[in-house]
């Protein structure tokens, strides 16, 4: 049983470490604007199939097009994405040139297939077939949605992947930073049973901590489809009514706003508060006893003010004779590489996510619950007490006696 509390109270605590794996992530991702760069990155193949098609676009048109498409009327484009393509210069070479800081402001970062085909059929050639060649244009029309769709779907799945691996590196990241052995906690949760127990009591406070991150997560997801809804009616709207009209004024006003509330879920303050919650998270398990942090090598030692206390396992920190410095400095790295291995994979396992850490330990308390329940099964078969009950006391011998009378009738 003691093995499956430690086991127990190690998948616990991966899970919320998964958890502030989980709030990094998303810190970076609203930080170097990945949406964006992924909207950007579908116009790019959106580029190269325009010359399969009959549309007969030129450079120029092409870029006035993706700009028309990228552009969030409410913020207006950077100034460093430029509305009219320079002499000289392709659509591919501008759209090469965006950066992180082009996409700071001005720049949506979801936009619907209706969306890019009404941004397509506002310049001048198009709308020119859309009365002289209107069924051609249809064709192309429905092969370029078709085309929208598929790198859309490239560049999410190209997206997820890479996702996954940054979970593993943000987990070994924090496994380094946050001095995380796995090998360190596991045996201390071996040794040290109020520890484990108390880890597990908290059990449900940790995954209402995950719950919580995943519904800020959630929150943006929503809101991301609040506007694609709104967008989706300001199209309606100027098809219907005119893009003077007074439908689309108000569907115009109300797309604005939403993107205004996506993007308050990415201001500096949420950041802030995010980054505050993931070191929250760190401290409690510190706090808890878990042995992470500074206190213990190799941190001690870099970080912390006694490199000579008893939690600090490792060589003592190089000084002395100036004959002993280089063997000492040498015991020390070789203290570090046994150190970061276990660390590293530590890190691996904290990259799993917490979902994956939180089934883990569900399944494994139920397994504990169990074998708890097995356990008072079998007490409660092997004996049972009268507790001076002298009617209990009466069946106890009676059934003890006709169980002995059967045996002897049985025997051969």
């Amino acid at each position: 049983m003691e093995l499956l509390d430690a086991a127990l109270a190690f998948a616990l605590t991966l899970a919320a470490l998964a958890t502030v794996v989980t709030v990094l992530m998303e810190i970076v991702l609203r930080s170097v604007l990945m949406r964006k760069k992924n909207l950007v990155q579908v116009m790019r193949l959106l580029n190269d199939e325009l010359p399969n098609g009959a549309l007969g676009l030129n450079e120029k048109e092409r870029w006035e097009f993706f700009t028309r498409v990228i552009e969030n009327p409410a913020q207006g484009l950077s100034a460093r994405i430029p509305k009219v393509l320079d002499d000289g210069k392709t659509a591919a070479d501008a759209l090469n040139a965006i950066d992180w800081r082009c996409l700071r402001t001005g720049v949506y970062d979801k936009v619907s297939a209706e969306h890019v085909l009404r941004r397509l059929v506002e310049l001048k050639n198009v709308q020119k077939l859309s009365k002289h060649a209107a069924d051609a244009l249809k064709q192309e029309f429905y092969r370029l949605a078709c085309k929208y769709e598929e790198f859309g779907s490239a560049v999410s799945a190209s997206f997820k992947r890479r996702s996954q691996l940054w979970s593993i590196l943000f987990g070994i990241g924090l496994a380094i930073l946050a001095n995380v052995d796995g090998v360190r906690v596991f045996k201390a949760f071996l040794a040290k049973n109020d520890l484990t127990q108390t880890v597990i009591a908290r059990q449900g406070q940790l995954a209402a901590a995950y719950g919580q991150t995943e519904a800020r997560r959630q929150a943006i997801l929503v809101q991301e489809a609040a506007v694609s809804t709104a967008k989706s009616a300001l199209a309606e709207a100027q098809k219907t009514h005119g893009d003077a009209s007074a439908e689309a004024r108000a569907a115009q006003q109300k797309l604005d706003a939403e993107n205004d509330k996506l993007a308050a879920l990415a201001n500096p303050e949420e950041l802030r508060r995010l980054a505050e919650d993931a070191q929250q998270q760190v401290a409690s398990l510190i706090a808890l006893g878990v042995p992470i942090g500074n206190e213990y090598f190799p941190h001690c030692r870099l970080f912390g003010d006694d490199d000579l206390s008893t939690s600090c396992a490792g060589p003592t920190w190089p000084g002395g004779a100036a004959t002993e410095l280089w063997a000492e400095r040498f015991r020390f790295l070789g203290h570090i590489m046994l150190w970061l291995v276990p660390v590293t994979i530590t890190g691996m396992l904290i990259g799993l996510g917490a979902p994956f850490w939180f089934d883990v330990a569900k399944r494994l308390a139920q397994v504990r619950q169990m074998f708890r329940g097995s356990g008072s099964n079998e007490t409660r078969l092997a004996a049972r007490d009268a507790d001076g009950d002298p009617k209990k006391r009466r069946e106890i011998v009676t059934n003890v006696v006709d169980d002995a009378a059967g045996a002897t009738s049985i025997t051969p």
